[in-house]
């Protein structure tokens, strides 16, 4: 039998105030394997290298928090289960590198497709809408079928660096393959800015009716549920990791999701569902477990009894 190990992605030099908060989890995840012995693998990566790229690739052993580390290079990978843990502009050259190096990846690109691809394999008693995926160049044929009010959901089904989508009324749907998909609040722009996330004819976005959810100081009642090992692990308040406070009518949908999706979806991903005002909770998206953020100390190590149970 294989060892179990962790391959994390993590950026050469931590720019504290200034770092995408993903940087500071995947620290906190590499601290809690070295306290549970869990052998890891890191990928270092320049966040400012080329995008699409794991840049000058190293396989190492250790990394201090702080202003990076000095690698010990690890030759080979063999006889190790790795479950990855990285960015999306990196995810296809680490998840390439594991079997090269003589590893197995615990989920593999194709794997991590198939919850890209979410609209089409969910079940719709769980998304309560109309929802799926489009082509660009046909957006102005399938518009009028999920469009709600003179508004409709819009979003990169692959998530460039920046960009998200939103709710948009139907004009600026339509001017998407022109000008892009319109988001508010990327990383680089100010708050209530928007920006514009440049797509190609042949890409996908979803399309989604918008629903109304209900809200407080938090914004919007939406939590992030962690799946491992096929199981329901644990979950937070969208955004905020250390509220785990989660209601029941949450907890019991996101159960029911995931047994009604075992062969459906790989065994681990992130699911977000939302409580709205007149659909009751229902399935926002799901994010691969790879890349997704919102973690805490606490959630992480839910995830890995789970990896070391299965």
């Amino acid at each position: 039998m294989n060892q179990k190990s962790l391959c994390m992605c993590i950026s050469r030099i931590n720019l504290f105030s200034l770092a995408p908060p993903l940087i500071k989890e995947r620290e906190e995840e590499v601290e809690l394997c070295r306290k549970r012995k869990i052998p890891y693998f890191v990928v270092p990566i320049d966040i400012f290298g080329n995008k699409g790229t794991v840049p000058k690739i190293e396989i190492c052993s250790q990394i201090p928090a702080g202003l990076g580390f000095l690698p010990r290079p690890v030759e080979s990978l063999a006889g190790y289960d790795v479950l990855c843990r990285g960015y999306f502009s990196t995810r296809e050259g680490t998840l390439d590198l594991i079997p090269k190096m003589g590893g197995v990846n615990v989920i593999g690109i194709d794997e991590m497709n198939l919850t890209e691809n979410w609209p089409n394999f969910v079940f719709p008693e769980f998304t309560k809408r109309k929802v799926g995926t489009v082509r660009v160049s046909d957006l102005a044929k399938y518009i009028p079928n999920y469009s709600l009010d003179g508004k409709i959901f819009v979003k990169e089904k692959v998530k460039g660096q920046l960009g998200h989508g939103g709710v948009i009324d139907l004009k600026q749907a339509l001017q998407i393959p022109q000008i892009g998909v319109p988001y508010t609040g990327g990383f680089f722009a100010s708050e209530g800015e928007v920006e514009y996330a440049e797509v190609s004819p042949d890409s996908e976005v979803i399309l989604s009716e918008p629903v109304n959810f209900k809200g407080d100081e938090k914004k919007n009642l939406e939590y992030r549920c962690w799946i491992a090992n096929n199981q329901f692990v644990a979950a937070s308040r969208y955004a905020y990791p250390q509220d785990q406070n989660i209601p029941s009518e949450v907890s019991d949908i996101t159960h029911d999701f995931v047994k009604a999706h075992i062969g459906r979806l790989p065994p681990y991903y992130v699911a977000d569902f939302g409580i709205t005002s007149d659909r009751g909770v229902v399935l926002v998206e799901l994010n691969d477990f790879m890349c997704a953020g919102n973690t805490s100390k606490e959630i992480f190590g839910k995830i890995l009894d789970a990896y070391l149970a299965a």
